[in-house]
């Protein structure tokens, strides 16, 4: 019997260890991130994925070309307001940036991508990330998708930011471009709209400092739907962004961005640590849900089996 307790004694001693081992991890995540970072930063961290080649899209993939002209002539420019930024419903994101031109770059490219997921459209969300200072955020966000303009049919870069396609030399720009991280020659944007200009800063010695990302649609078609299905308001959207945004993480439904080593390696050593780091905090979360489970089902156990030696006790 004294054996049986001191193992008991044992087992609970490194559970309570575990508990303050697991919590520690994600208080020091959490004070890296909003102290050093950003939670855009923790984001793109926890969803970064080493692959030999980027999923890039597929001729055979395609079964019609998009004109971008039709996409994008009639999108209008607006002022955000502070709250529209994080709005994470899919759909509501959607009709947000169609009808009132709001968001930057990444907010307007997740609306384009849930418009080509209802087409039936393939596509790709093209992260440049800013080398050096990914951590804070900083980045252009594009789509890659089949595209028909001036003669051109094929894989090519949307820019939802400047309401247009990128081009070079009057081709549509492709991820190729990015990758060889060298300035645009004969740039410029071709825009649909009078609302929106030709030039872009993203397009020039910008790209020598970038670090190129893939998002296929499977992946953000997926996570877009799962929002769908779950979302319920809860009345401030910034809390919804970052509710939804975890539980899609620990879930396992957020989208990854993929990279290749190459372009991995083009980031400093402290951001290699916080890719490490981000992942660890997920874990740890999804490891306290399951102690917290364990822990819930061993109480509820206990408890019952007190109530049944209780029928058998004699007053």
């Amino acid at each position: 019997m004294a054996i049986s307790a001191t193992f008991k004694r044992s087992i609970e001693t490194k559970w309570a260890f575990a508990y303050r081992l697991l919590i520690g991890l994600l208080l020091v995540g959490v004070s890296n991130f909003w102290g050093f970072s950003s939670p855009n930063g923790f984001v793109k961290c926890a969803s970064i994925i080493e692959v030999n080649d980027l999923p890039l899209l597929q001729g055979n993939e395609f079964r019609y070309f998009v004109d971008p002209r039709q996409i994008l002539a009639p999108l209008p420019s607006g002022e955000t307001e502070f709250d529209e930024a994080w709005i994470i419903d899919p759909d509501l994101r959607l009709k947000r940036v169609f009808e009132g031109g709001v968001g930057n770059c990444a907010f307007r490219s997740k609306a384009l991508a849930r418009k080509l997921q209802g087409m039936g459209v393939p596509y790709n969300i093209v992260w440049v990330m800013h080398a050096a200072k990914a951590r804070g955020g900083e980045g252009h966000t594009l789509v890659e998708c089949p595209i028909q303009v001036n003669e051109f049919q094929g894989a090519g870069l949307i820019d939802m930011l400047e309401g247009g396609v990128p081009l070079s030399n009057l081709r549509p720009l492709q991820v190729e471009d990015l990758l060889s991280h060298s300035e645009i020659s004969e740039f410029r944007m071709q825009t649909f709209s009078p609302l929106y200009d030709s030039l872009s800063s993203y397009y020039g010695p910008y790209l020598t400092d970038a670090a190129i990302g893939v998002t296929t649609s499977g992946d953000m078609n997926k996570y877009s739907d799962f929002i769908a299905r779950v979302y319920t308001p809860l009345g401030y959207y910034r809390l919804e962004k970052g509710v939804y945004i975890v539980g899609a993480m620990v879930l396992g439904y957020y989208p990854p961005v993929y990279m290749s080593s190459t372009e991995i390696a083009r980031f400093d050593a402290w951001f290699h640590f916080e890719i490490v780091l981000a992942r660890a905090m997920i874990w740890a979360i999804r490891l306290l849900i399951a102690m917290g489970i364990i822990d819930i089902v061993r109480l509820l156990n206990a408890q019952i089996r007190r109530v049944r030696s209780s029928k058998y006790v004699v007053h």
